[in-house]
């Protein structure tokens, strides 16, 4: 829910707000998003693999242009931030950093003594190899009945299907790699 100042030619308290309700727009949004999922189900594996390899571009390209924009802003603000250092506009007490990273590096030295951290870390890696271990064996013993368990796992089946969604996500895996890479070139 959202809020926003009521637009009455009085404006007696400017504490009053009006409550919008949202949840038609949600509910508007989700029955669009259930349209797009329906149709795509419907149509062939070249327009599965079509949509979703454009929708994969853009995404791969908005989100490496809005990195750079970010990382641009980052870095910019970081080189500001020193030439305002370097001209007196921001003092700096290094003795009191320098003496903060002391106390830091011993307590982390202290912690890093202590004799009980390298044996639960001993134990946590026998445990982790007894059972990567184990499922070597059954691996091993069993390479059909460990691909079985693998895909009733991963897809509550015995066997993969390739589904029609299954083209979608290729096709946006492809086009987001493409976006990436224009966004870089770009």
């Amino acid at each position: 829910m959202t809020s926003r100042p009521k637009s009455d030619k009085k404006k007696s308290d400017p504490e009053e707000f009006e409550v919008l309700d949202v949840r038609e727009t949600a509910k508007d949004a989700e029955n669009l998003l259930r349209q797009i999922r329906k149709y795509l189900s419907k149509g062939s594996n070249s327009q599965q693999l079509a949509i979703g390899g454009v929708s994969g571009w853009v995404t791969g390209y908005m989100a490496m242009k809005i990195g750079k924009t970010v990382a641009t802003a980052v870095g910019g603000s970081l080189i500001l931030l020193q030439i305002a250092a370097h001209k007196g506009y921001i003092n700096i007490n290094w003795s009191k950093v320098n003496k903060d990273l002391e106390g830091a590096s011993r307590k982390l030295a202290q912690s890093g003594s202590d004799p009980s951290v390298p044996q639960l870390l001993d134990k946590a890696a026998n445990y982790l190899d007894e059972q990567a271990e184990k499922a070597g064996r059954v691996l091993r013993k069993n390479k059909q009945g460990a691909r079985r368990w693998y895909h009733r796992f991963v897809y509550g089946k015995d066997q993969f299907e390739l589904q029609p969604i299954h083209i979608f996500y290729m096709g946006f895996a492809g086009g987001c790699l493409a976006g990436t890479v224009t966004g870089i070139v770009l």
